[in-house]
């Protein structure tokens, strides 16, 4: 649906797999029918499916919107609060914490109930946009952001679980497509609605258009979705079952790992006490987070059976953070290229970014087909990654004066790349698992690039602000130091006085910094090439095309 989406990591108990049949393949037929009777009551009838699917719409609507809205403001945002150097932990903060969040929901929901989770997911989104639409400086916003993404974990998760679990399988796929084409909708609209608001009223409306759509869609999911919890439980016992120390430490360690690339270079130097002690602490934790998931947690977030079955899920989750960085960081920072490099307004900036979001969902749907018909994978996950790795190095030879047509049609080189990467991907880490373990596998993926987008914003941010800062020098060579200062900070106020010679200089600049940040893409995407080269090939059949499928909306 999205290269965002997000997806449970936990998975059933082991006791219980081990219970039911220990030597269970994913291409057996014994384990379908106890899931099947054990729904049958919970499908809703039409009358209260369909108003149900609707605000579920709504809620999918938002969450897109709210990727693609904010990156086109975020140039804007950076000059109100003179904050360029830290304006990647908008989008690095979001992704924190809805990356380490997301791994409960599908376990809380089987827990305290769909209801509650969804609920629970809209208020924190919610009241995180709130705050950013208030914010009074750069620290509040990013504040503001990791809140919302605490929320903005559970909104896709949940929906899809929802639909899984009210509606009959043989109308499941209907509405599925019906949230799904929400989901495009909102993504393929958020740049221009971003870019329409940032000129035409205040970036502020970016958060603020949250809250009407939230609220509605909270009391209709209020009105029409009635609550399960685990049945014979009590709320101890509910609360017992979060695996509390392996989140903990999950976002320890990743936030130990981004703050040193975020700061070094900048802030400190490479090789300062704080650097250095912020790397040692993130091997730490990480360590103790792998030992604590393999060796003691009941229900982990990352069980070890999903990494020694098959070399194939291994390498794609590695992979896939590299996609991760990669899409995160031309979604973030084309839109600053075109504006700030450029000299296009936030509204044009977003038009402009339109044919990448399209080319995804595009070439999403076009690889899905491809595989289903054909049943390969890998040649269209190998294929995907050279496109992506060509468009990013397309990007990197832009100009301030380069032609619409180079600029939209490398745009789409990149979004049909990455479409096909990630589709050719979940396929490849999906085949050698074994059934009980697909929900499992499928998460894995999607928790994998969500952690790459929050690395590779911090990081692209580090090497765009550092390579400014080398750069600007030498297009600048006699500016003061109020005009650099300015020009590092993205002050509207200042630069907009200055003759267009300067400005000139400054956009020429922009555009040489962030060519490393194409740079950088291109060798992603080639090391996510060389990893989905390594995978082998699991023969499939239509059955287990179906069963993924299943698994995705589990």
């Amino acid at each position: 649906m999205s290269t965002h989406s997000t997806t449970d990591l936990s998975n059933s108990d082991p006791a219980k797999i081990k219970q039911e049949n220990d030597t269970s393949d994913l291409r057996t037929e014994d384990a379908e029918e106890p899931h099947e009777k054990q729904v049958d009551n919970q499908y809703l009838p039409k009358a209260v499916l369909i108003p149900l699917c609707l605000s579920l719409c709504l809620c999918l609507f938002m969450a897109a919107l709210d990727q693609t809205i904010v990156t086109v403001a975020l140039p804007r945002i950076a000059s109100d609060f003179n904050a360029l150097s830290d304006i990647s932990w908008v989008g690095s903060a979001f992704l924190l914490t809805s990356t380490a969040f997301q791994g409960l929901y599908g376990k809380c929901s089987s827990i305290f109930g769909y209801k509650y989770m969804i609920l629970f997911a809209l208020f924190f989104f919610l009241f995180g946009s709130l705050l950013c639409a208030l914010a009074n400086g750069i620290i509040m916003l990013i504040v503001g952001r990791a809140i919302a993404g605490i929320g903005g974990a559970g909104i896709q998760s949940m929906c899809q679980i929802i639909v899984t679990v009210v509606c009959p399988i043989q109308d499941r796929g209907l509405y599925q497509g019906l949230i799904g084409a929400a989901y495009m909708v909102g993504t393929a609209v958020g740049p221009l609605i971003g870019g329409a608001f940032t000129d035409h009223l205040t970036w502020r409306w970016a958060f603020y258009i949250n809250l009407p759509i939230g609220v509605v869609a909270a009391v209709a999911v209020s009105a029409v979705l009635r609550n399960q919890a685990a049945p014979g439980t009590t709320w101890k016992e509910r609360f017992g079952r979060i695996d509390y120390l392996g989140t903990v430490l999950l976002l320890g360690w990743v936030i130990a790992f981004l703050l040193p690339l975020s700061w070094g270079g900048s802030k400190y130097s490479w090789n300062s006490p704080v650097i250095i002690a912020l790397f040692c602490v993130f091997g730490v934790l990480f360590i103790v987070f792998v030992i604590v998931q393999w060796k003691f947690s009941k229900e982990p977030l990352m069980p070890a059976s999903i990494f020694t079955v098959h070399r194939n899920p291994p390498l794609i989750f590695a992979a896939n953070v590299f996609a991760g960085m990669s899409t995160m960081g031309i979604m973030y920072y084309v839109p600053i290229l075109f504006q700030q490099g450029m000299g296009n307004s936030a509204t044009t900036a977003g038009e402009k970014f339109i044919p990448f979001m399209i080319a995804i969902v595009l070439s999403s749907i076009i690889s899905g087909v491809i595989i289903t018909v054909f049943l390969v994978y890998r040649p269209i996950t190998v294929v995907g990654g050279v496109l992506a790795a060509t468009g990013a190095g397309l990007m990197s030879l832009w100009t301030r004066d380069s032609n619409l047509g180079t600029q939209i049609g490398f745009l789409i080189i990149g979004g049909f790349g990455f479409g096909f990467f990630v589709q050719g991907g979940l396929f490849s880490a999906q085949a050698p698992v074994h059934r009980e373990d697909l929900p499992v596998a499928t998460g894995l993926v999607s928790f994998c690039r969500s952690l790459g987008g929050a690395i590779g914003v911090t990081i692209f941010g580090t090497l765009f602000n550092n390579e400014l800062l080398t750069v600007l020098p030498k297009h600048l060579p006699n500016a003061t130091p109020t005009i650099v200062a300015a020009a590092l900070a993205q002050n509207e106020a200042i630069l907009s006085t200055l003759p267009s010679d300067t400005r000139n200089a400054i956009a020429d600049a922009n555009v040489d910094a962030l060519r490393y940040v194409f740079y950088a893409i291109t060798g992603l995407m080639g090391a996510a090439t060389l990893l989905a080269l390594c995978t082998g090939h699991v023969k499939l059949t239509k059955e287990d095309i179906k069963q993924f499928k299943e698994a995705e909306e589990a």
